[in-house]
């Protein structure tokens, strides 16, 4: 595991740890839907801003 994953997973972790709250088990879960379909349109498309505006439309949509 790379330096920057692991920082990363710090920090979700830091974000996420209060995950007793319904809204805060809501946010992870918009979190990882817009992680995820933003991968994906990064990996299809090439274009950051392409797949940074899917994540967040995802993570809107999921939380």
């Amino acid at each position: 595991m790379n330096t920057l994953t692991r920082e990363w997973n710090g920090l979700v972790n830091r974000l996420f740890s209060e995950s007793g709250h319904q809204e805060h088990i809501d946010l992870r879960a918009g979190f990882i839907g817009g992680t995820f379909f933003g991968f994906m349109m990064l990996i299809g498309t090439g274009n950051h801003w392409v797949a940074m505006n899917v994540w967040a439309g995802a993570f809107l949509a999921f939380s």
